[in-house]
């Protein structure tokens, strides 16, 4: 299969109502090449960094890097485009930005593109209430974070669509009569283009519709240099059991009234990964404190 025999399988999912512009940084990665053949009438693509290079000149190959989408957002703004993503250096995570240039939570692109299917949805514990509290209960299946589990829930639960906070958004591809579940960055940009379309035909741009989404405070994800990963969480459960309603599923999550979080032991690393949101920065700020002081104690 040629690059453009899979940007054309690609543009398969991509349903317009409206043209979009939009900017894709492949990160001098391996999305580049594919996505300099993935335009068409409907979509219009402005390339950056779109020569493999493996010194990854322009930022660095980590999408989520204090300075990965900078170029992007001042080529957005520059350019006018409906919206912006990077992609990472192999190409299978994508973070989007709005047409003001502004970062899109990777919660915020999941409630989005869950647009485009039918529930369930597969969510993991660490993600968040923008896209959590959009859905019902009834609609969601729980798993925890990772490639094996995640593909594996969305098998058992007929899901079409799932994502993690960590820009890996899943897919179910059919194949005949076989299905298959991947994660893909490159479907989740048709998608969100999709969706911008969509918006468009509305009257409304993308910075428009992520105001008028309910705000909270997130911490994103802080990774924490441990010795005894089970010691902390056992700790940090004492503390917080009585405050909100607690899972398991996946290290340790604490649901209350005025925020949430969740802590859980890396699979590959000797580190606590650990996201939160609140409904206020003060809040944000004193559980931040609260848990920072419990796992240096």
């Amino acid at each position: 299969m040629t690059y453009r025999d899979y940007a054309a399988y690609l543009l398969k999912f991509f349903r317009p109502t409206k043209t979009v512009f939009a900017v894709a940084d492949a990160s001098d990665g391996s999305a580049g090449p594919i996505l300099k053949v993935l335009g068409g009438t409907r979509l219009k693509l402005k390339i950056l960094n779109g020569i493999p290079d493996g010194n990854f000149p322009a930022h660095g190959p980590d999408p989520m890097g204090a300075h990965s989408e900078r170029e992007l957002s001042r080529a957005v703004k520059k350019l006018g485009a409906d919206f912006g993503a990077v992609f990472d250096g192999d190409g299978d995570r994508i973070f989007f930005v709005d047409d003001l240039g502004r970062s899109v939570s990777p919660d915020a692109a999941a409630l989005l593109i869950s647009r485009n299917f039918k529930p369930p949805f597969v969510v993991t514990p660490a993600s968040g209430w923008t896209w959590r509290k959009a859905l019902s209960p009834k609609n969601i299946r729980w798993s925890p974070v990772g490639h094996y589990f995640i593909k594996q829930k969305m098998r058992v639960a007929h899901a079409k669509f799932a994502a993690e906070p960590s820009g890996h958004y899943y897919f179910e591809f059919s194949f005949g009569k076989r299905r298959a579940h991947y994660d893909s960055a490159l479907r989740a940009l048709i998608e969100f283009a999709s969706c911008v379309s969509a918006l468009k035909k509305r009257g409304q741009k993308l910075s428009g519709w992520l105001d008028s989404l309910p705000k909270h405070y997130s911490s994103g994800e802080l990774n924490f240099k441990v010795k005894d990963a089970g010691k902390i969480i056992a700790k940090i459960k004492k503390i917080y059991m009585r405050r909100g309603k607690v899972s398991t599923l996946d290290g340790l999550s604490v649901e209350a009234k005025d925020f949430w979080f969740n802590v859980r032991p890396s699979n590959t690393e000797s580190l606590l990964r650990f996201n939160a949101e609140a409904k206020t920065k003060k809040e944000l700020g004193d559980l931040l404190r609260e848990v920072r002081y419990s796992i240096k104690r």
